[in-house]
């Protein structure tokens, strides 16, 4: 959550919102909190299939996937997908430049 919470931090800067740290962070939680149905949806379904054997894969940018299969620590059992091929039970959340900083 705090990732996803970082992320929309800083690409909100970009999207007409105020300059004011407290006002975007404001509206960022906002937005979680209308997406939070969806993001339940979701979450429940994942939790699912890893409870019934499925596994935790990263797909996108090495960096990103290096981020959460390695750095990131939190995420014990993600593994980076690679050239596997994810089974009917896996996980496999994509992570993508287009969530992160512009440089």
């Amino acid at each position: 959550m705090v990732i996803a919470l970082t992320l929309l931090c800083v690409t909100a800067q970009g999207s007409g919102m105020p300059q004011s740290y407290l006002l975007r962070m404001t509206r960022t939680l906002e937005a979680i909190r209308a997406d939070l149905p969806a993001m339940r949806t979701l979450a429940d379904q994942a939790a699912g299939r890893l409870a019934n054997g499925g596994k935790l894969w990263a797909m996108g940018p090495r960096s990103l996937v290096g981020e959460f299969c390695g750095r990131a620590g939190g995420f014990m059992m993600i593994r980076a997908l690679g050239d596997n091929k994810p089974g009917p039970k896996d996980v496999v959340p994509p992570f993508s430049r287009s969530s992160t900083a512009r440089s």
